[in-house]
């Protein structure tokens, strides 16, 4: 019986990291994405040191061009990045990242149109490009890990940063 759960939870991760990777190609097909940083790292270069990584930096500048919307959208990664980064052990920090995670998506649903599942896309897109190797990818898993059975609270209002 545990072998075979086990199983089941490797066959998880792989298909969302086969997901991750889809997501990927399809921005890539658009032609939208540069070349995306591979490096062991979590963290990646940041140059102006905005807290996203460069390369998902020039993704949003390619793709995002209402000054609303690219604001709402460099809100997200920034908190994206964050969660690759957290102490996943420490659950003060981990639930108040996570809040920030949930206002930086509310402001891409409050910013973006409701149809054709637009704000949906971007908040995946970002999140496929911003966990796009297998390091952070489990890093984001794992800061979904820490959260596994609390509870949170959504914001109601000033869901964008100013």
């Amino acid at each position: 019986m545990t072998l075979s759960l086990v199983g089941l939870l490797a066959g998880c991760e792989w298909y969302m990291w086969r997901e991750n990777l889809n997501r990927i190609d399809t921005a890539k097909e658009i032609g939208q994405l540069p070349k995306l940083n591979r490096d062991l790292d979590l963290k990646g270069p940041d140059l102006n040191q905005n807290g996203i990584r460069d390369d998902v930096d020039e993704y949003i500048m390619r793709t995002f061009h209402q000054p609303e919307q690219r604001k709402a959208v460099q809100q997200y990664a920034f908190q994206s990045q964050a969660v690759l980064l957290v102490d996943k052990t420490d659950m003060i920090r981990v639930r108040r990242l996570n809040f920030e995670v949930a206002r930086a998506i509310s402001c891409i649903y409050d910013v973006f149109p409701h149809e054709n599942q637009v704000s949906s896309n971007v908040v995946k897109s970002i999140g496929a490009v911003t966990s796009n190797t297998k390091h952070r990818f489990r890093e984001k898993l794992a800061f979904s890990k820490a959260l596994d059975g609390t509870s949170m609270t959504m914001p109601r209002d000033n869901y964008c940063d100013k």
